[in-house]
């Protein structure tokens, strides 16, 4: 089964109808044995927002999620993602979500180069 763990820029892009996100993502959903993940640190990041303050759009960010595997942070994410935000000086957020993606042998699919630092995971930039 291919893995595709999706990072909040990329959720946000889908809410916004941003066109070549919303093709790139339908012809990974076209594909047998695919499943779409999120870490809950994504969660934390698409409700923190401001626009994300009003109960509609707590409602379609709510129901957009339920589509996803959601994996929530455990000690070896938190160890490992400790080690990649020491190696690639990267945000505690984001080496949290490419720990997540490095445990779930997931391809990580994100707006942010960042990512594409970190060799032992896969990355997809949008």
């Amino acid at each position: 089964m291919q893995k595709y763990l999706i990072d909040s820029a990329i959720i946000i892009d889908c809410l916004r109808q941003d066109k070549p996100i919303l093709e790139f993502i339908e012809s990974l959903t076209s594909r047998k044995e695919t499943a779409f993940l999120i870490s809950s640190i994504t969660t934390a990041e698409l409700f923190s927002g401001k626009s994300a303050q009003n109960k509609r759009t707590q409602k379609i960010l709510s129901d957009l999620l339920s589509a996803f595997e959601e994996i929530a942070v455990d000690r070896d994410i938190a160890i490992l993602a400790g080690k990649f935000r020491c190696k690639y000086q990267s945000s505690l957020s984001d080496a949290i979500i490419a720990s997540t993606a490095y445990f779930n042998k997931a391809t990580l699919i994100s707006r942010d180069k960042i990512f594409l630092k970190i060799k032992e995971i896969k990355t997809k930039i949008l």
